[in-house]
Formats: structure tokens, C-alpha cells, sequence
């Protein structure tokens, strides 16, 4: 059986960054979602890269859409349902609270914390977690005996147009 296991939120912060450099260099990350917005986005590319050339690790990397954290790319006047008054997204919180029905994708979130994290996030310890988790023999393991093979977006879908559009 072959399954996808991605990490999201590359960009974060540095933190997050290294804690998902860390789940796809010794663990099962082969596929990464990366927050475009966030002040950290350009550090997290270059620690993808730094992972290609220094493991051989290929990785899918795919956008992971943000609309509960730091800023729009968009004017926020555009998207005033989507912002607070300030200009930055409603927070996860806000969605969570709102009584509406959401639907949700199962993900991994590892990270490590710094202070950007601790000061914006309510998804904190359980990021550590999934670190160690992502990265630990018993999850190797586990999926080595029941057939699991981790794969990337790309081993289903190909990586050029033509393969893309049929």
C-alpha cells in the first residue's frame, strides 16, 4: 500500500523549519506544504534544498494554503471576511469558534518552538511530538510490517504538465 504522509507549515517560523528539515531528513516526510506568507518561507526553501544536496532527498513540495495566520499576499481590503481589522488573517481560534462546520485534512505539523511560534500559534508541544514521531524506528517499523510504502505526490501524479492534465 503506498500512502502520503505531508508536513505543513514550511515558513512559519525557523522552528517549524527545522523541525520539518528534521522529519524529512531522518524521517518519513517526503511531501511539504509551504506557507508562502510567512516570514520564515524563504529560510524553509533553503533548508529544502540544503536537503537535496546534502541527502539526495527529493521532496514534493506544494502550497499550503494560509488563511488563519500573518498576512494576505492580497489586499486585505479584498478579503474582508478572511481579515481582521488590522489586515492579518482571523487566527485558527476565530474558525474554531465561528460554530461552522469546516471540513479538515489530516497532516503532520512537526516543528520545533521559538518565540514567533509561542506568540502565534496555539499549536505548540504537539508539534515536538510529531517530530520524534515522524522520525522514530517503532513508525518505521510499524509501517515496514504492514506494507506501507511513504511516497510523494509526484510518484501518482508524475511532475510534468502533460502527466499533470490527464
Amino acid at each position: 500500500m503506498k500512502y502520503i504522509i505531508r508536513a505543513d507549515d514550511l515558513g512559519y517560523s525557523e522552528g517549524i523549519n527545522y523541525g520539518i528539515y528534521k522529519s524529512a531528513s531522518d524521517g518519513m516526510i517526503r511531501n511539504i506544504g509551504l506557507m508562502a506568507n510567512m516570514p520564515a518561507a524563504e529560510h524553509g526553501i533553503q533548508l529544502l534544498q540544503r536537503l537535496e544536496k546534502e541527502y539526495g532527498r527529493k521532496i514534493c513540495l506544494g502550497l499550503h494554503v494560509n488563511i488563519s495566520n500573518g498576512r494576505p499576499l492580497s489586499d486585505p481590503v479584498e478579503i474582508p471576511g478572511l481579515t481582521e481589522t488590522d489586515g492579518s488573517f482571523h487566527n485558527s481560534r476565530y474558525y474554531r469558534n465561528s460554530g461552522q462546520d469546516l471540513v479538515l485534512l489530516f497532516v503532520l505539523h512537526p516543528g520545533y518552538l521559538d518565540q514567533y511560534i509561542l506568540n502565534t500559534s496555539s499549536l505548540t508541544v504537539n508539534r515536538t511530538k510529531e517530530v520524534e514521531m515522524a522520525c522514530a524506528a517503532e513508525t518505521k517499523q510499524w509501517l515496514y510490517e504492514n506494507g506501507i510504502t511513504c511516497c510523494t505526490f509526484s510518484d501518482f501524479y508524475g511532475t510534468d504538465s502533460e502527466k499533470i492534465r490527464k
